[in-house]
Parts: structure tokens; sequence; C-alpha cells
């Protein structure tokens, strides 16, 4: 971004005269596709009880025709409403077409980044005017771009209103004859063919600006509500500096947490209570503050501090001892999950030195020993058994204090209680109430077909609910530590609570994980500022379907694209309850060398990746001949990049230098 403005800004020093085409360029929409507000005039109509059946082929077919009679270059926003007005009578139509400018007012912004070489070229005392292929009257237009923010500029030229066009050229040399324009003229714009090379053929010279949708390839079409939250964090991210993560979050996750927030507000609405637990209800928590003014009847929202092993260890009090033994020793080897003995007495706070001779009694050398067998599963619940007496004592301490803690959170005052949660099995939801006897509602992002017996009626899932629908509940489940990263917080896991002082104090794990914190607050920071921006559109996009919250991170997640591994591959973190420290990779990076002497250790290494089956294999040019029968499918991989970069470089030699030094030293190799 900082590249572009410095060669644009170098370009106007050049140049006395300063054209800035309008939309797409100075001004954005909030709408991927400018036919998308038909669609809103529609809706809104509908609100007002105003029904036109097919208003959008209505409005486009209308254009077309004024287009076919018109002997000018463009047609004018009246031309076409007058073709409308035979249809639907004159009054309607009238009301219509001011509904139609409304709109495009409300979803119309400023592009913050030619908003800046706008300031710049005035800063500079250049004659700045702007100039549109547009049907929009020319008063209306210059209202928009003062109310924008653009003031100082010279005129507005609309080819409706002239009646000639850029696409035709003649536009420009009306606008030098008009001008007497006889100094060097820049021009900027997004279109290649009218912006660029009609400038250039009126000798004028031109800039191309790249539009967003250009740059991010998105010609499928989009629902209007997914239409307006992409034309969002488009606008967003790439007309403003933002870093690898904060982009991250803005277009890739934030729409799931939009999405799911809106799905609870249905469901919450006139109840008395929402708890938000720890850690991964924080960024819901935040994201419905808010929406809270936005919704009547919502209940006021309350962070608690929870966690499965701050509530599901002293809840084993009211399990039987072979359901608590059988918790104690499980771990999930699908998601590469390592238990020692270590943890085990960690997670129930008993002291090593006081065991130690007993656990070598039972087979265990040390409390280091990773349980490994069946064999060892079975000895560690032995062991327990036997000091399930210390194990009990230390419970009904941690019990206790949780029961204050709930307490001082209102949960007693309930007569049903409502958890927020990322998901899966409801073992906190259960924990709850079996502690206080209260019913407890559960809202999660996903429930799986393992629900506890006693809740499997009182959890709801947004993605999935007891494991259905199957598909999306095995892209997420498939590679559910990808979800948990953007559910968590910052702040570090709930291990339980100390009483001192007549008051109880939650305790959090030190998060030794700086890579993963840093990478979470930039998530957390696009996230929170893209929902203010989709909260201004509010009432159009809070129906958004849950399918198009979820398209983005699914593609994201099963695309595997360099770049965003490479990002990916800077991190590790925790798969375990409580103290454990066994940290994972997101994905792992390999030499050509090892993944041929080594693949199918890798292949199975990487199926245990947060990022399931996450790999970037890296190499020189003399390590391609070890690639074997692999050598044609990199090879072609290679070039097939290489091809798509040198298309890039024609538009842009500069950009892709770096790209091409690099890949003479060394290529890549993703396998997905």
């Amino acid at each position: 971004m900082d590249h572009q403005y410095f060669n644009v800004c170098r370009m106007i020093d050049k140049y006395n005269v300063i054209s800035f085409d309008i939309y797409d360029t100075a001004l954005l929409r909030n709408v991927l596709d400018p036919t998308d507000i038909f669609d809103l005039v529609s809706k809104s109509l509908e609100k007002e009880n105003i029904k036109l059946i097919n208003f959008k082929k209505m409005r486009i077919d209308a254009e077309e025709i004024a287009r076919r009679v018109s002997l000018n270059e463009d047609v004018t926003h009246e031309e076409i409403f007058e073709i409308i007005s035979k249809k639907i009578g004159r009054d309607l139509a009238e009301i219509v077409k001011q509904k139609e400018l409304a709109l495009e007012r409300q979803f119309t912004i400023a592009n913050p980044f030619i908003k800046k070489v706008y300031n710049y070229a005035r800063s500079k005392k250049k004659r700045i005017i702007f100039i549109s292929d547009m049907y929009l009257s020319d008063i209306f237009i210059t209202n928009l771009l003062k109310e924008n923010g653009y003031e100082g500029f010279e005129k507005v030229y609309i080819s409706g209103i002239v009646g000639k066009s850029k696409a035709m050229v003649s536009l420009f040399h009306h606008i030098k004859e008009d001008m007497q324009i006889v100094t060097p003229w820049l021009h900027i714009g997004d279109n290649l063919k009218s912006d660029y090379e009609n400038a250039k053929k009126s000798g004028i010279d031109a800039f191309y600006y790249q539009r967003h949708t250009v740059r991010n390839k998105l010609s499928k079409k989009l629902s209007l509500e997914r239409s307006i939250i992409k034309a969002i964090q488009l606008n967003k991210s790439e007309t403003e500096k933002t870093n690898y993560w904060e982009e991250f979050g803005i277009t890739t996750v934030s729409s799931i947490f939009f999405g799911f927030t809106m799905w609870l507000a249905e469901r919450i609405k006139n109840k008395n209570n929402v708890y938000f637990l720890s850690r991964d209800g924080y960024l819901p928590f935040l994201i419905y503050q808010k929406v809270f003014p936005y919704i009547q009847g919502l209940p006021k929202p309350k962070y608690l501090f929870a966690s499965r092993r701050a509530y599901q260890i002293p809840n084993l009090l009211n399990m039987s001892k072979s359901e608590a033994l059988e918790i104690l020793t499980t771990f999930n080897i699908d998601l590469g999950q390592n238990l020692s003995l270590g943890e085990i007495f960690e997670n129930l706070n008993l002291e090593h030195s006081k065991y130690l001779e007993l656990i070598r009694n039972f087979g265990f050398p040390d409390f280091n020993y990773v349980l490994k067998t069946k064999r060892d599963v079975s000895n560690a619940k032995e062991l327990l058994d036997r000091i399930f007496p210390d194990i009990k004592s230390n419970l009904e301490k941690e019990l206790e204090i949780l029961k204050i803690y709930l307490k001082e959170n209102g949960i007693y005052d309930q007569s049903e209680v409502n958890v927020v949660d990322i998901g899966w099995r409801g073992s906190t939801q259960k924990a709850i109430m079996d502690i206080t006897n209260i019913p407890t509602i559960g809202y999660y992002l996903g429930t799986t077909y393992n629900v506890y017996e006693d809740i499997i009626d009182k959890v709801n899932g947004y993605a999935f609910n007891l494991g259905k629908p199957n598909r999306n509940k095995k892209r997420i489940m498939d590679n559910v530590m990808m979800y948990e990263l953007i559910f968590s917080a910052s702040h570090g896991t709930l291990i339980g609570f100390n009483f001192e002082n007549e008051r109880i104090s939650p305790v959090l794990s030190e998060s030794e994980n700086d890579a993963v914190n840093n990478c979470l607050s930039y998530i957390h920071n696009g996230i929170l500022k893209i929902t203010d921006e989709y909260l201004k559109y509010f009432d159009y996009i809070k129906t958004i379907s849950m399918e198009d919250c979820l398209e983005d991170y699914f593609n994201f997640i099963e695309e595997k694209r360099y770049e965003d591994l490479a990002e990916f591959s800077k991190l590790r973190n925790v798969v375990g309850i409580g103290k454990s420290e066994i940290k994972q990779n997101y994905v792992s990076e390999v030499t050509i060398k090892e993944y041929l002497i080594n693949k199918q250790q890798i292949n199975q290494q990487i199926s245990k990746n947060l990022w399931k089956n996450a790999l970037i294999i890296k190499g020189s040019i003399s390590d391609l001949h070890l690639l074997k029968k692999y050598r044609r499918t990199t090879i072609n991989l290679i070039n097939a990049d290489l091809k798509r970069k040198i298309i890039k470089a024609i538009r842009n030699p500069k950009k892709v230098l770096y790209f091409i030094r690099r890949k003479v030293k060394s290529y890549y190799f993703i396998r997905n």
C-alpha cells in the first residue's frame, strides 16, 4: 500500500491537472456489485408495504432500453426512471428513484487510500477534477464527494449529463476543450480500458488503480447479505494498512462471529441472563456487547471465568468413581494429545514428592512418564483409585470455592442459566448444572453427537448440533484447533480460584506463548474493528445465513495457500486440559530430502497438526533431481505459481522482482 502511494505521488508531482474516477476509485460501495443496490431498494420498499415484483430486473431492463433509444453515449438517472414510470406510474417511480438515491448515499464511503492521494494532490496545489461514466447527476455526485470529505476540487464531469463517455474516449476530449487544458494531465482510475488505455489514447497519462474485486478475484455471485459483508471487509482491508493477522481477522473469520452473535441473539431474546464462558467466549462476549444496543430484549452479558479443568475436575464429586477415573485419564490421540502422569497429578493439585514411591509400585518410573498403552491407562486408574481419598479432599476444597464464585456472579439467583462457549460436548455446562442443580442451557458454535445425556435437550449448536449436519461437523472437527485458535482469548487459561481475605480471584495460567497471543491481539482487533462497520448496515445483514458466514474459513483451511501456511508455521499451541505444556505445530516444515526419506512418517505426523495435513516442503534447485516420481507434480505446481506471478509482473514488474529472485534460489512445494 505504501509503495503504491509513493509511486502515484511521484507521478502527481509531474502534472498540473489531476483527475480521479469516482466509483471504485475515489468512492467505494459497500456492496460487491452495483446492481445489489437494486435488491436493497426492493427490500427497503417491502418494509414500507410497497411490493414491486422483480424490481432488479425491471431496473436493469429500463437502463438497457434507455441506452438503446438515447442519442448520447450515456444516459441519465432521469431517463432511466422515465421508462420505469411507464410501467409503475410516475408517482411510484419518483418514490422508488428517491429510495435508490438514498441507498446509494448510505452505501457509499470514501476510499481512504485515494483520499490520501487526493489530499497530497491538493497540498501540491494541483487542479483537481472528477470524471465518471455514470447515470447519476453531477449535483448528486458532487454532494456525495463532499459528504465523504472531498473538498476543493474544480469540477465534476458525468457522462450521462455531458452525453460523452470515457468508454468512447470523447469525454476526455470534451474536458480538454471545456477547461482549456494545455498543461500535463494525469488521470487515476480503476477501469483498465476506460481509465487507463483510453486516457492514454487521448494524450493523457494514467495510473491504473486496480479494483478490489479484481485483486481478490471475487467472481462468484453472492447473497445480498454476503455481498455487503465482503464489500465492507475488502473496502477496509484493501484501503487501510493492516498486518497479516489483522487482515485475517477482517476478511476470513469476522463473519463467523457476526453470524454466531446474530444467531445467539435470536435465541436468548427476553431471557434473564447470558454468561459467556472464558476463554472461548471472550470474543463473542465483546461482539455481543457491540450488538446489544441494536436488539431489544437482550439480557445484559456477563463474562464468567471457566474452563474444563476448573469446573469439570471439581464436578467429579458428582459422578461415580469409575466415571471420574475415566475422565482423569482420557486424552485425544487424534489431536496428537499426550498425557503424562505428572499432568494428572498437577491437575489434581497433588504433590509429586508424596507419591513418588507409590507410582513406582504401579510400574511408572517417574512423573514424566507419558501414558502410551491401554495397560498404562489401566495402571493409572488403579493408582488414582488407591489415592482417591486424597483426590476427594482436594476436590471438595475446590468445589466449595467454585460455588462461592458462581454465587458471587449471580448464578444461584437464576431459575435458568444460559451459557455461551465454543462447544463440542458441553462439559462445563454439565458441571454448572450438576453443581448448582439449576437448569443450564448452552449455546455453541457446534456440539458433537456424544453430548452428555443429561443435557442433550439443553444444547444448541450454530454450525452443527449433536453432530448434524455432518458436513459442517466434519469440516470443523477435522481442524478443531483452527477454530479453537480464533475463539481463544489472549489471557491465560483458568486453572482454579484463590480464596483470600474473603475474596475469590481466578488463577490463570501464565502464558508463555507470545507468538499466539500476539496474533490473537491482531485478529481480535481486526474483528472488532470490522464489526463496527457491519453494524452501520445492521438491518441489511442481520439475517445473513450460517453457510455464508462459515464459507470463508472453510475455504481458507482447505486451500492451504503458501502465504497462509508460512504465517501459521510460526505458531505452536497447547492441546490439553489444565496445566499441560505440550505444544504442537499448526504447520510443519521439512526439506525435499527429509520428505522423500521419511514420507510415511511425515504424513502421519502432519495428520495430527493443529492445521490438519498442513505442510511446507522446501528445497533448493539442486534438490530437484531427488524428486523422482514427485518431480512432475512439484514442477507443475512451481510453474503454475510462477506463471501467475509473471502475469502480475506484466502489470507491476517491481512488485514481483523480489519473488523471482527468491524463486531462483529456492523452490517450495505445498502438500495439501
